[in-house]
């Protein structure tokens, strides 16, 4: 049945359906709390649809602990436009083992320096 739904949703999200796919979102992730993919899938829907703090509020748990890449990206995205953007760097930081290759969870404290370094800035605007 999940499947199922979850098909129905991206076809949703290919016909730029938004507030249809964050309808079927919110009763699949009723079935499936702890799915990281629902959770980034129902932000992406709030980000496309510039309800910034719900995407912030769905986000948040996954992604600036840096736990599911998607998660950050969407928060850090949406804190950029909520003007946040110390917060958007802390979870591009903590993604960034991900992606890197790394996969070490680091526990280093990261700079709350609002100053953006290069690569954020250029992640955050889509270069």
């Amino acid at each position: 049945m999940e499947q199922a739904g979850l098909r129905l949703v991206y076809r949703q999200l290919d016909n730029d359906l938004n507030e249809n796919a964050l309808f079927l979102l919110d009763r699949l992730q009723a079935i499936e709390p702890d799915n990281s993919s629902l959770t980034h899938l129902r932000s992406l829907c709030c980000l496309r649809l510039q309800r910034f703090a719900s995407a912030v509020e769905y986000s948040r748990d996954k992604g600036i602990t840096g736990e599911h890449v998607g998660c950050s990206y969407i928060f850090a995205q949406s804190c950029m436009h909520q003007e946040n953007y110390s917060e958007g760097i802390t979870a591009l930081e903590q993604a960034r083992r991900i992606w890197d290759g790394s996969g070490i969870r680091s526990k280093a404290v990261i700079s709350r320096d609002t100053t953006q370094p290069s690569w954020v800035s250029n992640l955050l605007l889509g270069r």
